[in-house]
């Protein structure tokens, strides 16, 4: 196996962290955004916002991986798990029909590939 170039090996980690600093940052925001709709909207007081918002992170957090492949061996499985339980709900709901799989919704992401790269 050929030596690993320690500019690369950087590179990938500088990747990596920052990866992590957008992932803090979008949950953050998530979390604000969704705390002020739910109060605005719906009248949540702040004991049910917690409770909500404990929920939701603990959510949040068992498919996150579904959305940084690169940081995440185990994306395609979140996806999968993501696009399992929306479309159960989705079914319940009778709206079944209306379901997007996960690369129609995220069409940005870059696909999972266990091939090597060349």
């Amino acid at each position: 196996m050929a030596k690993q170039s320690g500019f690369l090996v950087r590179q990938k980690a500088q990747a990596l962290v920052r990866e992590k600093f957008v992932r803090e940052l979008v949950g953050q925001f998530d979390a604000d955004t969704v705390i002020i709709a739910l109060c605005e909207t719906y009248g949540f007081g702040y004991k049910r916002l917690i409770r909500f918002l404990d929920a939701w992170t603990k959510t949040r957090e068992r498919y996150v991986a579904a959305v940084f492949p690169k940081a995440d061996p185990e994306a395609d499985v979140a996806q999968e798990h993501l696009d399992n339980a929306l479309r159960e709900i989705m079914r319940r709901g009778g709206k079944e029909h209306d379901f997007m799989p996960f690369k129609e919704r995220y069409p940005m992401l870059m696909d999972v590939s266990y091939e090597r790269k060349k």
